[in-house]
């Protein structure tokens, strides 16, 4: 339910926590 609620927002969520950049 959550990936399907917003799937792009935890790619960018775990990017972010690898690298803020």
């Amino acid at each position: 339910m959550l990936q399907q609620h917003a799937p792009m927002r935890v790619e960018v969520s775990m990017s972010a926590t690898i690298s803020p950049l």
